[in-house]
């Protein structure tokens, strides 16, 4: 069978890597497209996953407009060239559109439950695939599973941690570490989003450097003073710092989620917040949600002081991950699953 797979953000590359790698262990074709967008290109290089590019993204909503016709043009074309048996994506209002004008299926995955994006694709999909605690309703096309779309790659089943990553990086293992994360903003989700303020940034890596080494992981280009901190590793080990680290804390819900899995305590700032998040916190206690009415980044900072005064808090959150883990499934193997049945009754 020939399966595409259309990327639109960094997170999809680790969200599909796997079942691309599993598809094509099958003998299927499996065909990636992709965006110039943050580090998607860099990391789909580094996992080694040939693509079809399809340009730059265009932030903003005249962007997104343009984004529209333009990226419907050309994955059109390149979909007439190769015609895909099924189209695969997150979200991708141009993967469901050129299935629909081919005749073809579409797979959405979605967990932010974006109303906009989803007006735009909804229609065209054949299946909207969600974890069951969105709160979102799609209709007769939804599919739920339990699980996280985080689950698809860092699942013990694909994820193992490098115990020589602190060595590799210089960092001693009796060192403390806070990862920052910085978010672009620039995503459909994101339109008229503020995210947090340069001196808001700036208060927090410079309090978290009282308790901690902080590496900072940044969409947009960082201000000179917090320049020191950027992380120098390939984008493909993020999740090694993760595991090792003591804190995550930043505007990354999926980060923040990645960490919950990995057992390490997260602080997610945002002024809409997440589901999946929003979850992890109520039933496990592995997220500190300082979202909508909760947003507060001195609230936040003051939580942070307390998890890494907490010199059992790596064991506790591990015993968390542990339940989370087993009360969700292979995310991967489900979608793999999914997929093989529906291409199975065409």
């Amino acid at each position: 069978m020939k399966i595409l797979f259309d990327i639109g953000h960094p997170a999809h590359v680790h969200l599909f890597k796997y079942l691309i790698k599993l598809l094509k262990d099958e003998n299927n074709e499996v065909f990636v497209t992709a965006r110039n967008k943050d580090i998607t290109l860099q990391l789909l290089k580094e996992e080694n996953i040939s693509y079809k590019l399809l340009g730059n993204n265009h932030p903003g909503l005249i962007g997104k407009i343009k984004n529209l016709f333009e990226y419907d043009y050309l994955l059109y074309k390149y979909s007439k060239l190769v015609k895909p048996d099924i189209f695969i994506s997150h979200s991708s209002i141009y993967a469901a559109h050129v299935a629909f004008l081919l005749g073809k299926k579409s797979i959405t995955l979605e967990d932010t439950g974006n109303a906009e994006q989803s007006l735009f694709y909804r229609p065209f999909t054949a299946w909207i695939i969600t974890p069951d605690c969105l709160k979102k309703n799609y209709g007769k096309k939804q599919i739920k599973y339990k699980g996280f779309h985080e689950l698809a790659y860092l699942h013990p089943n694909y994820f193992k941690p490098d115990e020589h990553f602190l060595h590799k990086i210089g960092i001693k293992t009796d060192e403390k570490i806070s990862l920052v994360r910085f978010v672009s903003r620039n995503s459909s989700h994101d339109i008229g989003v503020k995210g947090l303020s340069l001196y808001e940034k700036i208060k927090i890596v410079k309090s978290l450097t009282e308790f901690s080494k902080v590496f900072i992981s940044s969409e947009d280009k960082l201000p000179r003073e917090l320049l020191k901190y950027q992380i120098d590793i390939p984008f493909s080990q993020i999740h090694h710092l993760i595991y090792f680290a003591d804190l995550v804390i930043g505007e990354s819900a999926t980060m923040s989620s990645e960490a919950a899995i990995l057992g390490t305590p997260s602080i997610y700032l945002d002024m809409y917040g997440r589901h999946y998040t929003d979850y992890q916190e109520e039933k496990y206690g592995l997220v500190y949600n300082f979202v909508r009415e909760k947003f507060s980044v001195e609230k936040a900072l003051k939580q942070a002081g307390e998890i890494l005064a907490n010199v059992n808090h790596k064991t506790i959150f591990r015993g968390k991950a542990d339940a989370l883990i087993n009360d969700h499934i292979d995310v991967t193997q489900f979608l793999f699953d999914f997929i093989h049945s529906k291409l199975n009754s065409q």
